[in-house]
Parts: structure tokens; C-alpha cells; sequence
């Protein structure tokens, strides 16, 4: 089996391949979101989109339907401990990043 690793933080910690959870392991997404309703009325529109013409490449798997995450079950207690802080410091990234947002573009954004 080959040898994967997967890095977050800028560590490196021993990974496994998981199904991505942005696109279900499909490798695209909708690149529309809501539907109009105009265009359900149009057949050739609708044919179109469900047919997935409309469609993009997963952004987070790139397209392959699968992504490489940390394997918690085999890490050390010190990378545990590790991994759980970098964790824990994305989160308050995000948060931030997220509170950063809502204050500069509003809560609707």
C-alpha cells in the first residue's frame, strides 16, 4: 500500500484517501445553484443541466471524487496531540476569517 501522507498546518501527518464530502465523490459540483424559474420552464436549458453541462470541477477534490484526509486511528499520542492543535488553530482561522466577512460585507454575504 502506498505510503500517504497528509498535511495541515504545515505538518505532516499519515493519511488515507476519503470520499469528498463537497461533491459527494461525483468530482463535480453544480456550477449554478438555484434554478430559476424561467429557465425550468426552458426544456432545452433543463436537458442541458441535468445533463450536467452546466457542471464544474470539484474545487476541494479537484475533480477526482476523493480527497486525502489525517488518519487519527494509526497517529501517535503526540501527533495526536499535534493534529489536535492545528485543528483547533484552523477553526479559529476560519471563525475569523468568517467574522471578518459578516463585518464587511454584512450577514446576508
Amino acid at each position: 500500500m502506498k505510503n500517504i501522507k497528509a498535511e495541515i498546518c504545515g505538518e505532516t501527518f499519515p493519511g488515507m484517501y476519503a470520499i469528498c464530502c463537497n461533491c459527494s465523490g461525483h468530482g463535480t459540483v453544480d456550477r449554478l445553484g438555484a434554478i430559476k424559474e424561467a429557465d425550468r420552464a426552458d426544456p432545452d436549458f433543463m436537458r442541458d443541466y441535468l445533463a450536467g453541462v452546466y457542471d464544474r470541477a470539484c474545487s476541494k477534490c479537484g475533480g477526482t471524487g476523493k480527497v486525502i484526509e489525517v488518519n487519527v486511528d494509526i497517529l501517535t499520542y503526540e501527533q495526536l496531540e499535534n493534529y489536535n492543535a492545528c485543528v483547533e488553530a484552523e477553526i479559529e482561522i476560519e471563525a475569523e476569517r468568517q467574522a471578518e466577512e459578516r463585518y464587511f460585507y454584512g450577514l446576508d454575504h
